[in-house]
Order: C-alpha cells, then sequence, then structure tokens
C-alpha cells in the first residue's frame, strides 16, 4: 500500500514537472523538493511513528493495561507526531503532505460536478482520517481554516482522536495476533 501511495506521488510529480512551463532549472528544483518531502514524510511516519505506535501498545499489553491506557498513549503519540507534522508544514511553508495539492485537484472536480466533487472531498477526508492523519486534514483544509470557517484547533483534535482510536484498534489487534 505504502509503494503504491509513493508511485502515485512520484507520477504526479513527473507530470507536474513535464506539463509546467518553467525553466528546465525550476522544474528540478520544484522536482527535488517534492521527493525530499515525501521521503522525510514517510520516513516519520512509518519508520518512526508506527513502530513507535506497535512497541508502546505491546509494552502497555504485556502489563495487562486497558484499551483507555494504550487509546491515551496512542493518542500522545499521534498527537505529537502530527503536531510536529504541521509545525514543519509551517516552519518552512511547504506542505509536505500534499494536502494542497490534492485540495487543488478536488477543487477542479467540483468545478466539473459537484456531485463527483463531494465523493471526492468525502474520499479524501475519510483517507485523512483513516490513513494521514490530523496535520494532512489541516493542511487540505487550510484555506478554511485561516478564514476562521473551521476551527483549526477543534480538527486537530478532532481527527486526532479518531485516528488514534482506529489505530490503537489495530495495534491491539496486532500485538493480540502476533504476540
Amino acid at each position: 500500500m505504502e509503494s503504491t501511495i509513493l508511485l502515485i506521488v512520484v507520477l504526479i510529480c513527473v507530470v507536474g514537472f513535464l506539463l509546467s512551463r518553467d525553466s528546465l532549472k525550476e522544474k528540478l528544483s520544484r522536482l527535488r523538493s517534492k521527493i525530499t518531502r515525501v521521503a522525510l514524510y514517510e520516513i516519520v511516519e512509518y519508520i518512526i511513528v508506527m513502530p513507535v505506535g506497535f512497541y508502546v501498545t505491546s509494552i502497555l499489553s504485556s502489563k495487562d493495561c486497558g484499551f483507555l491506557v494504550i487509546f491515551l498513549a496512542i493518542l500522545g503519540i499521534d498527537a505529537l507526531a502530527s503536531y510536529a507534522g504541521l509545525l514543519l508544514c509551517r516552519a518552512d511553508g511547504g506542505d509536505w503532505t500534499f494536502a494542497r495539492e490534492r485540495r487543488h485537484y478536488v477543487q477542479a472536480i467540483m468545478e466539473r460536478s459537484r456531485a463527483a466533487g463531494v465523493v471526492a472531498y468525502g474520499f479524501v477526508l475519510l483517507k485523512a482520517i483513516v490513513w494521514e492523519g490530523s496535520e494532512y486534514v489541516h493542511e487540505f483544509y487550510a484555506r478554511e481554516v485561516e478564514q476562521g470557517v473551521v476551527s483549526g484547533r477543534a480538527l486537530f483534535i478532532g481527527v486526532t482522536v479518531v485516528h488514534a482510536l482506529l489505530w490503537t484498534g489495530v495495534y491491539v489487534g496486532g500485538v493480540t495476533i502476533f504476540l
């Protein structure tokens, strides 16, 4: 699944590279930036956050801690990782999650067909809650947050709680099966 997502992102970068009207130097600079952001984001998510979540779950499960305690630990890990991701996006002005780019594509769909756009928005939001996390949702809805239409804190907290709840179930299930 991760390799498929990475392949899709790389293909989007290549297509954007080819269709851009910028100079070759500008194209190469932007492409290098995108590949670097994808690599770093994937490393943090899949090599740091997920293994730490599984490790913490296995430790807490071995000490007979209940689901609530494990959930709170995973919530803390998720919140810390998501907030760090959000700070990273804000610090350099780049969209490390590529949520703003995807937002542009979803809006293009919405302009062509309102029904298809609503489905696309729903799919992106569902995927973000289940897979990407709150930093992605926050970046996806950055315009609404900046305009005050949506509370950034409420969005961040809500998505983080639901995301942590789902992944706590995955981690606890994994620990139960494998350990």
